[in-house]
């Protein structure tokens, strides 16, 4: 494997286990992530939520209304996960040391998170930097980067198999299940 496709892999797990940790830490769970493996592709990542997430997730990328009071609650912590995969590449990029001090920018990659949030953003009127800089401050805390640390080795130390998607299509990927998370994330 290469230094590009390996450096990709990396920041993808990082992002993904980014969205992983704080999907857990506001108390939803995820079914799986995965990051695909192919050179042509690598470094994209998928979460496949659980439960009323998962219902949540699909109506937003449908572009159904947020008409349900249940779902305009649930708004601002699907913003959290969303941005805490792009936040969480910064641990990878300055080698495991986050700082209070350093900078997030949201200047390339992503997209798909970015516009979900925006797309929320446009209903709710969410003021996006105050969340942005909460949610830093969360993820440069120890225990919380120790999750996205520990996650990411696991799954990128995970053997890649082949993943059937819901358009039948086969990707190299590698997984991590939600009882391996499960097991591994602690806030103590």
């Amino acid at each position: 494997m290469n230094n590009e496709i390996r450096h990709k892999l990396n920041l993808a797990a990082y992002h993904e286990m980014g969205h992983v940790t704080m999907t857990y830490y506001l108390g939803y769970e995820c079914e799986h992530a995965r990051i695909l493996t192919n050179p042509n592709n690598a470094g994209n990542g998928k979460i496949r939520f659980a439960n009323k997430l998962a219902l949540f997730d699909n109506r937003i990328s449908n572009g159904e209304p947020l008409d349900d009071v249940y779902y305009r609650m649930m708004a601002k912590d699907y913003i959290w996960i969303l941005l805490a995969g792009k936040i969480s590449e910064k641990i990878y990029l300055l080698n495991n040391n986050f700082s209070q001090d350093d900078q997030i920018t949201f200047d390339n990659g992503s997209e798909s998170d970015l516009e979900k949030v925006n797309r929320i953003n446009k209903i709710l009127g969410i003021q996006i930097c105050d969340e942005i800089i909460e949610i830093a401050s969360l993820i440069k805390e120890i225990t919380f980067q120790k999750n996205i640390i520990t996650l990411s080795n696991k799954l990128l130390e995970t053997q890649t198999e082949k993943f059937r998607g819901l358009d039948k299509s086969e990707d190299d990927v590698k997984i991590i299940h939600h009882q391996t998370i499960f097991s591994i994330i602690n806030f103590d």
